[in-house]
């Protein structure tokens, strides 16, 4: 929804606001300032358009642990899936398919890859 800004925005003209759905507040997109002067009936009309703000999302593979409950970050365990950081890393299972395991299993490999590689080029001269 195009608003107008605090004064001090660095953008001087109309901005786009978001509305934040913890808070309730209306959120300029340019800048992140809260705007207090937003009505309630802008808000809803935001919230029915889809002008919401959108959360950054944790790192890939985040998936809820069945065991322990927590969100947490399936990793390659020597050739299984298990969670990072999990409490109870051996008995750590999520509801994934087939599919996605082996493209976990994939990924870390080829970051484990990646970091040697990165590893042999600083001990090169």
């Amino acid at each position: 929804m195009l608003v107008r800004c605090k004064e001090g925005c660095k953008k001087k003209a109309t901005t786009n606001a978001v509305l934040d759905i913890d808070t309730n507040d209306a959120v300029c997109d340019y800048c992140g300032e809260v705007l207090e002067h937003i009505s309630n009936y802008a808000k809803g009309a935001m919230r029915s358009n889809g002008d919401i703000l959108k959360k950054k999302k944790g790192k890939s593979f985040t998936f809820r642990c069945s065991t322990c409950s927590q969100e947490v970050q399936a990793i390659n365990n020597h050739g299984m899936v298990s969670g990072d950081g999990c409490k109870k890393s051996k008995e750590c299972k999520f509801n994934i398919s087939d599919y996605m395991k082996r493209s976990i299993l994939l990924f870390s490999s080829n970051e484990e890859l990646d970091e040697k590689d990165k590893n042999s080029e600083e001990n090169d001269y």
